[in-house]
């Protein structure tokens, strides 16, 4: 499908799709190389999508999108929420934009995503978004949490072997995006609540040691969240005991989700 559409392929030409080459070409690729550069890509670069098939973020870019008005659909199924963005079913939006979109799900299960409705009355969330890798190819798409999350200021925090990578190659990159306090900034329309995000990579190394969580920062996060984890996998269990400790130990709600129902299920033992 992304051949035809031909957004399949390594490099910044292929925008917010790009993937490791494959064969030996794939060893010398970096994910989250499009943050050593010092803007990031505007939605039609990013997409590479006919118009009305992009989920817009920046919409001063054509007087014709309307941003979507809150609140958002509270069916969590991909016919709601296209019909929220103004998305025709055809847009293959959605293999991009599940992304995000299983963040917030997450943050649903949780229950920290019934933001209050008024505008004088906000709130802020902090959120560890662990284990990450592919998600850095793509960081813009994460700002349609901020149209999810109405009168919230969020704060995603990035850690990962890829994001401990990436901070140390912009060390020779002086005034890339990945250099600077948060990597991604957005505010959502005020029609959709005005919901705001930041973005930061984390610099305590690749891995977060769950023992050290309430020295990362002055105040502990409200959630941790993993996508695709592999929490069970034996190869992974060390890394992710830690967490999984620290989370019952402080009371940090935590949350993943997994390749498939046999993974899930399996996570239930830990």
């Amino acid at each position: 499908m992304l051949a035809s559409l031909r957004i399949m392929g390594s490099g910044r030409e292929f925008g917010w799709w790009t993937q490791p080459p494959c064969c030996r070409d794939a060893t010398s690729y970096v994910h989250g190389f499009l943050l050593l550069k010092e803007d990031h890509l505007g939605d039609i670069a990013g997409w590479k999508l006919p118009p009305d098939h992009i989920p817009w973020l920046d919409f001063s870019e054509s007087s014709n999108i309307k941003p979507p008005l809150a609140p958002p659909p509270s069916n969590h199924s991909w016919k709601e929420y296209y019909k929220w963005r103004g998305l025709p079913m055809e847009s293959v939006a959605a293999l991009l934009l599940h992304w995000p979109l299983s963040v917030y799900r997450l943050l649903h299960v949780l229950g920290l995503t019934q933001a209050t409705a008024r505008s004088d009355e906000r709130r802020h969330l902090t959120v560890y978004l662990l284990g990450v890798e592919i998600e850095v190819n793509f960081l813009p798409l994460f700002g349609e949490l901020a149209l999810l999350l109405p009168n919230t200021d969020l704060d995603l925090i990035l850690f990962g072997p890829v994001v401990a990578e990436i901070v140390k190659k912009a060390q020779a990159h002086p005034g890339c995006l990945a250099v600077r306090p948060f990597v991604y900034i957005y505010k959502a329309p005020k029609v959709t609540g005005a919901g705001t995000l930041r973005i930061e990579l984390s610099r305590a190394g690749p891995l977060l040691d769950g023992k050290n969580l309430p020295m990362l920062r002055q105040e502990r996060p409200d959630a941790m969240v993993a996508l695709n984890a592999d929490l069970a996998m034996p190869w992974y269990l060390e890394q992710w005991r830690p967490l999984v400790l620290a989370s019952r130990a402080l009371g940090i709600p935590f949350a993943v989700t997994e390749h498939s129902d046999i993974n899930a299920r399996m996570n239930m033992r830990i």
